[in-house]
């Protein structure tokens, strides 16, 4: 297959994901893919990156297909990326409409009649993964927004959107759902699952940390506890904290709105043990932290900001307090009596 034939069809791919394909232009890219089980399977994986990847809609003249696709096969989406990517991102609506095309022209026509189930087979999971150092923002195809906190992931479907939006989460993640009744969103967690709606709220579940945490900013959440019957409905300013060492949810009032600081690069500790500050500390500056044994349970409050205080600042602060000392040997902070 010559490099011209293929900057046609991709050419072709780029009107037909922006909808500005003409039915020639259309025929002829329905032909380039009936010819052979290699140009279908070539045309499935540039649409695919391009609808997994919510670029639909974007401008002809700024989609690049061999950039979306290395970020595809990667499958580890940076911050400024995404930033370019998904906030030229145009809904849910037009997802549906290229999908729809997708399966028909792409699936062999015995799969697609066969049902449902052969499509939602079809579609692979996609996972968003944010390093220590930094946070991510990203569009899911439905609309709603995710904010991940440094260390985290998120995986879901590239169906999402389609029939569920489910999706689970490891580390800390805010979230801004699109209302939709008939397709509530939920987030699935090791210890535990979460439903809504369309609402805003943090959820954070670390495995490193001793508890897992859901603030509720606006709207309804359903909890529930996946290592017994436990279930929790929370209100706008309520929070739940899962204790991993005893396997039970409690419910507590929260000044909910605190709880996605982290989104303006805000780092916040109210009255947190030394240990729980030092893994936030660890993941948000992609440092090494080791702390004596006589200081873990320690507590302090604080307020500090990413973008213009550095770890040492923080450090220095918190040794204020005559309770804790550090130095840095051998590539990490060692927090000392």
């Amino acid at each position: 297959m010559s490099e011209e034939v293929l900057q046609q069809v991709d050419a072709w791919i780029s009107l037909y994901i922006n909808k500005e394909i003409s039915k020639p232009d259309f025929e002829s890219l329905k032909a380039f893919v009936q010819t052979s089980a290699e140009n279908r399977e070539y045309v499935r994986k540039k649409l695919e990156v391009a609808l997994s990847a919510g670029l639909a809609g974007s401008n002809k003249d700024d989609f690049d297909i061999d950039r979306a696709f290395e970020r595809f096969e990667s499958r580890v989406v940076e911050h400024q990326q995404l930033q370019q990517r998904f906030l030229r991102y145009r809904k849910r609506t037009m997802w549906l409409a290229a999908a729809a095309v997708l399966l028909l022209i792409l699936l062999p026509l015995g799969s697609y009649w066969r049902g449902g189930n052969d499509v939602k087979e079809s579609f692979a999971d996609m996972e968003v993964v944010t390093a220590n150092g930094s946070n991510t923002r990203l569009t899911l195809p439905d609309g709603s927004i995710v904010w991940l906190n440094a260390g985290s992931k998120i995986t879901y479907s590239q169906g999402f959107g389609v029939d569920n939006r489910q999706l689970s989460l490891e580390g800390e993640g805010y979230f801004e759902v699109e209302h939709n009744e008939e397709i509530p969103f939920e987030v699935k967690t090791d210890d535990v699952n979460l439903r809504v709606l369309g609402t805003q709220f943090d959820f954070r579940n670390y495995k490193e940390d001793a508890t897992v945490t859901v603030s509720l900013i606006r709207g309804k959440v359903f909890l529930d506890n996946n290592h017994n019957d436990q279930s929790f409905e929370l209100s706008p300013n309520e929070k739940m904290t899962f204790d991993k060492s005893t396997k039970q949810m409690t419910k507590s009032s929260s000044n909910a709105v605190r709880s996605n600081s982290w989104t303006h690069h805000v780092i916040a500790f109210d009255d947190e043990p030394l240990q729980q500050i030092a893994n936030d500390l660890m993941r948000a500056y992609n440092v090494k932290i080791e702390i004596a044994d006589n200081l873990k349970s320690i507590t302090f409050y604080g307020s500090f900001n990413r973008e213009s205080d550095s770890i040492e600042d923080i450090l220095n602060a918190l040794s204020k307090a005559n309770q804790m000392k550090y130095k840095y040997q051998n590539g990490k902070y060692i927090l000392y009596k």
